[in-house]
């Protein structure tokens, strides 16, 4: 099977020229559904035809038991985006989707500004597919820790953030009310032993 050529692609009308060659992402992940005869899913992918980031979801097409073609359908990263506004986060923290290339899929806010663009590496995670927490700086420079989860299947990662300044305020808290009553308890210690 050929996989750097569209044959047909419907966001042109029928029979038009696709003489641009399919992405080198897409080239890669139809080689790997060639060898495995089963669908495959894409990182993000920008497409110079169309001019827009998509997820790619293509499954081989055999004609006499051989794969001749791939039927592939381009997902718009917004639609993960809008899964992402569903889950109702608390608005200080930030949701995001990263393909297995550490690629932004979707973000729970400002997903317009930083979908497709490479997420940083903390220093604290020992591999981009790590399970866990990370602490770094978020796309923006901001201190968070992040709290990660890669899928088997798709080797892509769901992260959700917590400022570190939001982390810190039950800790500011919790640190003002130990003072408060320990200097009531001090006050109450010295009242006591003039009394005695």
């Amino acid at each position: 099977a050929h996989t750097d050529q569209y044959v047909v692609k419907t966001e042109f009308p029928w029979g038009t020229s696709l003489s641009q060659t399919v992405p080198v992402a897409i080239r890669d992940v139809t080689e790997q559904s060639a060898r495995s005869g089963k669908p495959a899913v894409s990182g993000v992918v920008f497409d110079p035809l169309v001019k827009r980031h998509y997820i790619a979801v293509l499954t081989p097409v055999k004609l006499a038991g051989i794969v001749a073609y791939f039927l592939c359908a381009g997902l718009p990263l917004d639609n993960f985006a809008k899964l992402l506004a569903q889950s109702q986060l608390d608005n200080q923290w930030i949701a995001t989707i990263t393909d297995r290339n550490g690629v932004i899929v979707a973000r729970s806010e400002k997903h317009s500004a930083y979908a497709g663009k490479q997420v940083r590496l903390y220093p604290e995670t020992p591999s981009i597919d790590a399970q866990g927490v990370s602490i770094g700086t978020n796309i923006e420079g901001v201190p968070f820790h992040w709290f990660n989860n890669r899928s088997e299947l798709s080797g892509w990662r769901i992260s959700v953030g917590i400022p570190d300044r939001a982390l810190a305020k039950p800790f500011d808290r919790a640190l003002i009310s130990y003072g408060s009553a320990s200097g009531a308890l001090l006050a109450a210690a010295i009242a006591l032993s003039y009394m005695w």
